[in-house]
């Protein structure tokens, strides 16, 4: 069943894209303060948001740490699918080296129940990074999470002009003669679409590299308002090629077509 509704663009923030992760590259070393044995550190590196890892216990504090191999920059950080609760204790990290008594940056993150997004006020260069939580009365006697981002953002110099979201139920349904309903229930899911009414010339060379980068099948985060983060970030996946259209002075209009990953 799809529900669609039409309205412009909300708030007065900007739309970004969390699409180059720094935790999934090549050369960036991933470890944990612990992690059960059916649910390892690596499945964090999965698009499914539901194959989650889980610490082994509950450490004081738990963390998952990165090392960049290099300095970069960062401006968030996300965690997905996570049942830390509301009285603990969370910071984002980053130093220059992997030694924690006075990093260079350090901040409290704002917990949120599900995900977790925290914006940097300006973006830090630094090789090393850790996600830290102390959540002592957490009843599942672990903590979880199904995926992360970690890195900088990608702002377009004009947000979208419209939004047009629907709500997806894939449920199969079906009815008797006498008109019995049976269903075979699943997971619904939103399908967003974006018109962007002015992309410059060095907008669209960043986008056709994050096309080729992405395609339809590699999730990324996209948040509608940069000034409302926390309610308007999703984790989506491209639903469709990235049109552009031609406009005047080398500016081009662009439809963005995704759908959120479940």
């Amino acid at each position: 069943m799809t529900i669609p509704v039409y309205y412009s663009a909300p708030g007065v923030g900007r739309f970004r894209f969390y699409w180059n992760n720094l935790a999934d590259a090549t050369a960036t070393v991933e470890s944990s303060s612990s992690a059960a044995t059916e649910y390892p550190l690596a499945n964090i590196n999965n698009i499914w948001p539901t194959y989650t890892f889980r610490t082994s216990s509950l450490g004081a504090p738990d963390y998952i740490k990165w090392d960049l191999h290099t300095a970069q920059y960062v401006s968030c950080f996300i965690l997905w699918n996570h049942n830390i609760t509301a009285g603990a204790t969370i910071r984002l990290q980053g130093n220059a080296t992997d030694s924690w008594g006075a990093p260079t940056y350090d901040a409290a993150v704002t917990w949120t129940a599900g995900n977790l997004i925290h914006v940097l006020s300006s973006a830090v260069s630094l090789r090393w990074w850790r996600f830290i939580v102390t959540d002592a009365a957490n009843p599942d006697g672990y903590i979880e999470a199904g995926c992360r981002f970690l890195g900088d953002a990608f702002q377009p110099g004009y947000s979208n002009a419209t939004r047009e979201p629907s709500y997806i139920d894939p449920s199969e349904v079906a009815l008797s003669a006498g008109g019995q309903l049976t269903a075979n229930k699943k997971d619904g899911y939103d399908e967003m679409s974006y018109e962007f009414d002015a992309v410059s010339a060095a907008d669209i060379a960043t986008m056709k590299t994050m096309y080729r980068a992405l395609g339809m099948n590699r999730p990324y985060f996209i948040v509608e308002d940069s000034e409302n983060p926390t309610t308007t970030v999703y984790y989506v996946r491209n639903t469709e090629s990235w049109p552009f259209g031609q406009l005047a002075g080398g500016y081009k209009t662009f439809r963005l077509d995704v759908e959120t990953m479940r």
